[in-house]
C-alpha cells in the first residue's frame, strides 16, 4: 500500500473502505513508519501544527467543576 497517497485521498475527502482499514491494523513492523507518517499528514492537514492539553485538575482543590468521583 501507499500510505502518502492513500493518506491524500482522506485529505480530499475520501472514506477509507473496510479492507484499507483492516489492511492498516495489520501493517507490519517494517511499514509501520510509514502508516505512521501518513498519519502526521492527516493530522497536519486538519490541525496544523496545534497542541491541545488536557488536564486533570485534582477536586480537593476546588478548581474542579465535575462531580466524577475520580479524584477521591
Amino acid at each position: 500500500m501507499e500510505w502518502i497517497k492513500l493518506a491524500k485521498k482522506v485529505m480530499g475527502g475520501y472514506s477509507l473502505t473496510k479492507e484499507e482499514a483492516k489492511e492498516i491494523l495489520l501493517t507490519s513492523d517494517d511499514d509501520i513508519l510509514s502508516v505512521i507518517n501518513a498519519a502526521y499528514e492527516i493530522r497536519r492537514y486538519y490541525y496544523g501544527n496545534k497542541v491541545k492539553l488536557n488536564l486533570i485538575i485534582n477536586a480537593k482543590s476546588g478548581l474542579c467543576p465535575e462531580d466524577c468521583g475520580y479524584c477521591a
